[in-house]
């Protein structure tokens, strides 16, 4: 640990405070090392920490040091109408609308209405029953809401909102199972775009046949719940959305049968940039080696390429054998790595410490096995002796 410090020792004091689980003690003795706000970082910092045992009076006590927007979005913290109302303002409004752990009720709602961002708590973070869709319909962002997963939806309530002209699309959540016959019914009322994406569809190939002129082939081509084969593929190839970097395309799609063989037989129809970030594909040195020259490695217009790809086999050896060809920017954001001092050490030169801090991987790999006691020694011996 003590190499770490002096390789770099912001990278370690906001690791520390992002994401390790001080006790109020710690944090008090040390709080001039610690980083309260995110000043450099806004991401990080103890206002955004998650693992701390927070409580109304140490926040109180402490109320003018945090960064307010990550304490209100912060999802460990006890929102609720006590807190909230001894806080009032302070809390950031528009970040607390997109916490899901606030004990959301219709009191807090009708009080803070003018204050809160609809379109999060549409999209995120509400809670929304019959009753409340009814009484906030002009409040409510409807075409963000099919996207709410803590809403109880079910075929009736969609069924509604769609014949009152709320909705435009079918909620997507597995659990509704549309069948082809509630596809029939609302054919003419629902979003076709927004249906081609869904995956709770139960899609099946006599009805991409049926409907094969009314369907966003970019939404076909990246559906997931879509029962994919060879002989799917090879009877849509017309159809399926192969190369479009803007939009859905079959090469960013997981759940392909995929084989060295198909990547082989659609070789000039694959976007190579989409590919290399799938990671879904059967992913092994082999097929790296294979097509080493045409993957996307690193950051490239709306791509992250192989570098940011978790599905990759990770490994030290990997790591070394590409090392001129990564971007490493991007793999310090890779949670698939199994991060380890000596492995920190090595590329030291390399790493974006920035993305580094960021990487939660980074962290338990790292940091998160250190006892309170044993990280009090770090503080107390090398903290204030090294610089970056």
């Amino acid at each position: 640990m003590k190499e770490l410090i002096i390789l770099n020792k912001r990278f370690f004091l906001e690791s520390i405070s992002a994401f390790y689980p001080m006790s109020e003690d710690f944090i008090n003795k040390y709080s001039n090392y610690l980083d309260w706000f995110g000043a450099d970082y806004p991401e990080f910092g103890i206002s955004n920490n998650e693992k701390i045992n927070w409580n109304l009076k140490f926040i109180w006590e402490n109320k003018n040091k945090f960064n307010w927007a990550g304490l209100s979005a912060n999802n460990a913290i006890s929102w609720n109408d006590e807190s909230i109302k001894k806080f009032e303002e302070y809390i950031d409004f528009e970040y607390l609308s997109m916490n899901s752990n606030v004990e959301w009720n219709e009191k807090l709602l009708e009080k803070y209405k003018t204050k809160l961002d609809w379109q999060f708590l549409s999209q995120e973070s509400f809670p929304f029953d019959d009753n409340l869709l009814e009484k906030y319909k002009k409040e409510i962002w409807w075409s963000v809401l099919p996207n709410n997963p803590h809403i109880n939806w079910t075929i009736e309530l969609a069924e509604k909102y769609i014949n009152e002209g709320y909705l435009s699309t079918i909620p997507n959540i597995s659990d509704l199972k549309i069948t082809s016959d509630f596809v029939n019914i609302f054919g003419e009322k629902i979003s076709w775009s927004s249906l081609s994406w869904n995956t709770s569809v139960i899609w099946t190939p006599d009805l991409l046949e049926k409907h094969k002129g009314r369907l966003d082939w970019s939404g076909i081509s990246m559906n997931s719940s879509i029962p994919w084969s060879d002989s799917l593929i090879e009877n849509l190839k017309d159809y399926l959305i192969w190369n479009d970097p803007s939009n859905g395309s079959l090469s960013r799609n997981e759940k392909l049968p995929w084989t060295e063989q198909l990547i082989e037989k659609y070789y000039h129809k694959w976007n190579w940039e989409s590919l290399s970030e799938n990671e879904g594909l059967c992913w092994s040195e082999q097929l790296i080696d294979r097509y080493k020259n045409i993957w996307t490695w690193g950051f490239q217009h709306v791509y992250s390429g192989l570098s940011s790809n978790k599905g990759l086999p990770w490994s030290n050896h990997l790591i070394e054998k590409y090392e001129d060809l990564w971007d490493w920017d991007e793999i310090s954001l890779n949670e698939s790595i199994h991060w380890s001092t000596s492995l920190v050490k090595k590329y030291r030169h390399k790493w974006h410490y920035i993305n580094l801090i960021s990487n939660h991987k980074v962290y338990e790999d790292l940091f998160s096995n250190i006892s309170e006691e044993n990280l009090s020694h770090y503080f107390n011996h090398y903290i204030e002796n090294y610089r970056e």
